[in-house]
């Protein structure tokens, strides 16, 4: 199963040498705490905040280095879910200015000290209320394209094939995203839906498909983006370094694993994400 990814354990041994990558100090994560529960007194984008906390955790509890940062920013974002997934899917706000990909990162933080797969109920809400309110015009702004992206991507980890197909009917094409889009499309289209333990996955047994995915995981996997892929460009990474492997982990485990898995351990994350 890891095989197939190749190495990057030397490149994370590296990396977790550098500045970029430091545990964080107590103002920093005190700061994003704050932004997360609203007692910062300026106003702060939850996008960052929750990504930020989030890569964070995750990269404490890949390494097994957490000092108890990690728990308490991913506390802060399930004792404060409800005030971000309100901003997040206001339904008075702006669709193509919402903060869609906090509450991506909601969904992941309640479950990931379980070493569990993001939570679904928060990602059906996040799928449902962007296919609702997506504007019909042609021409959105440039910066709605990442929000699209990561909203076909929570319909994936959700593993609703209808939704997933619902919400990649919306666009043919991204002109950001050439290279995502048409995939998430393909994925759409060739996969099947498979009951485990009376639990529902979204299967794909094409191989073309498989090495597709397995392309976009393996550039995921990479500390610096000079080590990703050139010709991949700004489609690179998904949401930075540590978040894009914690997500496309988990949709290998449900996809594209020998036996769909929700709930496994930071060893197996690990060796997934860093090994």
């Amino acid at each position: 199963m890891i095989e197939e990814l190749g190495s990057v354990r030397d490149a994370w041994r590296d990396a977790l040498s550098r500045v970029e990558f430091e545990r964080p100090d107590t103002e920093f994560r005190d700061r994003l705490i704050r932004k997360i529960d609203g007692s910062w007194p300026r106003p702060a984008g939850i996008d960052t905040s929750t990504g930020f906390a989030l890569q964070i955790a995750v990269q404490m509890l890949c390494t097994h280095q957490d000092d108890g940062t990690a728990r308490q920013l991913v506390r802060a974002m399930i004792d404060h879910r409800e005030r971000l997934l309100d901003i997040a899917l206001d339904p008075g706000a702006d669709i193509t200015l919402q903060p869609i990909e906090a509450a991506l990162n909601t969904a992941a933080a309640q479950t990931v000290l379980q070493a569990s797969a993001p939570d679904r109920a928060i990602l059906r809400r996040l799928v449902c209320f962007f296919i609702e309110r997506f504007p019909r015009k042609r021409s959105l702004h440039s910066s709605f394209s990442s929000r699209l992206l990561a909203s076909a991507y929570a319909a994936w980890l959700l593993q609703d094939l209808d939704l997933l197909r619902e919400l990649t009917s919306l666009r043919a094409s991204v002109g950001e995203y050439p290279l995502q889009w048409p995939f998430l499309r393909a994925i759409a289209k060739r996969s099947r839906t498979e009951t485990v333990d009376g639990v529902s996955y979204l299967r794909c047994d094409d191989e073309s498909a498989r090495q597709e995915f397995l392309r976009f995981f393996r550039s995921n996997r990479w500390p610096f983006p000079s080590q990703r892929p050139p010709e991949l460009g700004r489609e690179a990474v998904f949401m930075g370094p540590n978040l894009g492997a914690y997500y496309f982990s988990w949709l290998y485990l449900q996809t594209f694993a020998p036996t769909p898995i929700r709930q496994t351990d930071w060893s197996v994350l690990g060796e997934l994400m860093m090994g």
